[in-house]
């Protein structure tokens, strides 16, 4: 709803989700940090599982498991 809302008044929404379902279903962008740090400005299309293997690097957890969270 708060992306609707923001498409609707021509504003930028900024949300910190792990689900690239609800990214590719409710955003235009995503935009990842690590650390602080910028590691990709892309358009949601151009967001794949493969390109999150990286961002879902923690130690003793699978990409699936922190997705379900």
């Amino acid at each position: 709803m708060l992306a609707k809302i923001a498409r609707e008044s021509n504003k930028t929404f900024v949300a910190s989700i792990h689900s690239t379902d609800l990214a590719h279903q409710q955003f235009n962008g995503v935009i990842e940090l690590r650390n602080g740090e910028k590691q990709f400005d892309l358009p949601v299309a151009f967001v794949s599982p493969e390109l999150l293997d990286g961002l879902f690097e923690l130690e003793g957890l699978e990409r699936e498991s922190v997705v379900q969270e």
